[in-house]
Formats: structure tokens, C-alpha cells, sequence
């Protein structure tokens, strides 16, 4: 039901299309939040002459909706509109930061016990920063991105047996 409301509804299939159907009988104010959030988005991938129309048009459906968490994000855009349309304008998202916020969350969590602050910067920046160490007994030289790595076995290291059983024995008379 959630990817149905979520998603662009030219990359549904039936089944998600109907159940948007199911939804605009039953819950309207779901239904209603969905165009809504349907529509800002689409503010974004609008051409450059139109932003400014829609988004005002936007701005007016969002304030008659009714739904509280839309008209206070309508507030919000109104004020700070001069910005929003230039981001439309330039093409500027926060995905790139809101990438990196995760992994420097998901890395403190790594962190956890290292006291100083000092090892949660060496761990940033082994982890965002491709850096790549040859460890002396691994025996791999880094590659470039892209390329395969190889972890087949080394000549100067034995290799284990393939089976640690010994064979049976046969008993002849």
C-alpha cells in the first residue's frame, strides 16, 4: 500500500494502481497527501519557465488541503520561496549530504567505544575516502575502481588438502 502511495504512478502496475483506486474510495485524506507529495515532486522536474507557476499552485491546493502537516510545509516554502525556486532553477538536491549524514551515523555507530574523537575521523576517512591499504600478509596490490580483484591463492602460501579425510583403505585377500 505504501509503494503504491509513494511511487510515480507511471512506473506502477495494475495491482498498485488499483489499490490507489481502493484508497481514494475509502481514505481521502491519504488519498489527498499523496497527490500532494505526487505534485511538489514533479515542481522539481518541471522545466525552468513553469516552476514558478506550479509551485504557486502548489502553494494554494497545500493551504485549501486542510491537512496540517501541508499547510505548515506551505508556510515553510512560502517563506523561504526565493530559495526553493532557485534550487529548482540550478537543479541542487541535498541527496549527496544526506548520503554522507547516513554512513558518518552508521560509522559513529562502528566507533563506538573509541574515546577520542580522533579515531572516528581515521574511520571517516578510511571509509569516504577510497583509501585503500595493502595489509603484508594479504599479498594484493590495490586496483582502480572498476577493476576485478584478485583472491586467488598465493604461490608462496601452501594450500590446504580438498578433503581433510584420508582415503579408505582397501582390504585385499
Amino acid at each position: 500500500m505504501r509503494y503504491s502511495l509513494l511511487n510515480d504512478p507511471s512506473k506502477q502496475t495494475t495491482t498498485q494502481l488499483l489499490r490507489l483506486c481502493e484508497v481514494q474510495q475509502t481514505n481521502k485524506q491519504m488519498l489527498r497527501a499523496a497527490l500532494l507529495y505526487g505534485e511538489l515532486r514533479y515542481i522539481y522536474k518541471a522545466p525552468n519557465d513553469q516552476a514558478q507557476e506550479r509551485l504557486d499552485a502548489w502553494l494554494a491546493w497545500a493551504q485549501r488541503s486542510r491537512l496540517k502537516p501541508f499547510v505548515k510545509l506551505a508556510l515553510t516554502i512560502r517563506k523561504h520561496k526565493p530559495g526553493v525556486l532557485a534550487a529548482v532553477r540550478l537543479g541542487i538536491s541535498n541527496g549527496r549530504l544526506e548520503s554522507l549524514s547516513s554512513k558518518v551515523r552508521l560509522l559513529s555507530h562502528r566507533a563506538y567505544g573509541f574515546h577520542p574523537a580522533d579515531a572516528l575521523i581515521a574511520i571517516l576517512y578510511l571509509c569516504c575516502a577510497g583509501i585503500q591499504i595493502a595489509l603484508p600478509h594479504r599479498g594484493f596490490t590495490p586496483k582502480r575502481r572498476g577493476e576485478p580483484i584478485n583472491l586467488g591463492a598465493r604461490e608462496d602460501v601452501p594450500t590446504m588438502a580438498r578433503s581433510s579425510r584420508a582415503p579408505k583403505a582397501s582390504l585385499s585377500h
